[in-house]
């Protein structure tokens, strides 16, 4: 009896995480971005340890005025710095 909820748990969260992968992932591969040091804490570590927007101005150089970084347990975030571009 146990095994059958078990299996319906276990489906569950399979089906979330395929579409988490194909509705976020997938869309926001071509972005560039930093690469991630860490799954538990991604980019995070990076932009605390480092002065107020510093970093975020050395990736918008190297990557371009539109760039994805990675937060706890692979969250997407879109940062955008060409200010024509964020009025939209």
């Amino acid at each position: 009896m146990l095994s059958l909820p078990l299996s319906l748990i276990a489906g569950a969260f399979l089906a979330i995480l395929i579409y988490w992968y194909f509705g976020t992932v997938s869309r926001l591969a071509d972005i560039p971005g930093p690469p991630v040091p860490s799954i538990l804490v991604g980019n995070v570590e990076e932009l605390e340890r480092a002065p107020m927007g510093t970093k975020m101005i050395l990736w918008a150089k190297q990557y371009g005025p539109t760039y994805k970084i990675r937060g706890p347990l692979f969250v997407n975030h879109i940062s955008v710095t060409d200010h024509r571009l964020a009025a939209y």
